[in-house]
């Protein structure tokens, strides 16, 4: 058994383009292999085009090509499934292309991290001083960015567009029937999202006078439980 867990790693480590001197002793038929890493290559692509469109559209082909290889080869797989691998590439990428990488990689997750959950009945009808514990539904993101981020996102074009605007952004990622979406908030309705992501008890968010905050967003919001 670890004679064959030895050849999977060796075998892996010549499809992802890795150098192992054994291995490349082993494998006679080159050709064969060169199909497979190409076929490898592909679908690598494939995935990260998916999960990373905007950033593919941003940094053109050839050079999403470099980033995404070069972090293949940094963080070879360690599943067959490709869903979720790809955590970290916005590292490789710099400017605004890291923050659209970001961006995208939060959309995955809440989409990775979603379930069916209830959503909370009219903020109304609870009595004041009622014992309930509220959070963010599963999967939910939370991030900030220096780039206006859905100005880039309603952009229709592709490669070659320059965002100079800067500031703090703020946004809430989240998923529903299969898709991934983000909106933007302020920078107080913000840190009130990190409070319930954590949990928060009806009773504080009463004495606080949050009440309007979680109508506002009582639709991403669950009991905890």
């Amino acid at each position: 058994m670890q004679h064959l867990k030895q050849l999977q790693h060796r075998f892996k480590m010549l499809l992802s383009g890795q150098k192992d001197e054994e291995a490349s002793l082993q494998v006679a038929d080159v050709g064969r292999l060169f199909l497979y890493q190409e076929n490898q290559t592909k679908r690598l692509l494939s995935s990260f085009s998916h999960k990373y469109k905007k950033t593919h559209d941003y940094l053109g082909d050839v050079l999403f090509k470099e980033v995404v290889l070069k972090y293949a080869h940094d963080h070879p797989m360690e599943s067959p499934c490709l869903c979720a691998y790809g955590k970290g590439l916005n590292a490789y990428i710099t400017g605004v292309g890291h923050e659209i990488a970001r961006m995208e990689w939060a959309m995955n997750e809440s989409l990775l991290g979603f379930k069916t959950q209830p959503n909370l009945p009219p903020v109304e009808t609870f009595s004041s001083g009622e014992k309930a514990y509220f959070t963010l539904k599963a999967g939910i993101q939370l991030i900030t960015s220096y780039c206006d981020l859905k100005k880039i996102w309603l952009n229709r074009e592709k490669t070659g567009v320059l965002y100079h605007e800067k500031g703090v952004y703020y946004f809430l990622v989240a998923a529903h029937a299969q898709k991934s979406f983000f909106i933007e908030v302020s920078q107080k309705d913000y840190a009130f999202l990190g409070l319930l992501k954590l949990g928060v008890l009806l009773s504080i968010i009463q004495k606080t006078g949050k009440t309007d905050m979680l109508k506002k967003f009582q639709n991403y919001c669950t009991f905890l439980s």
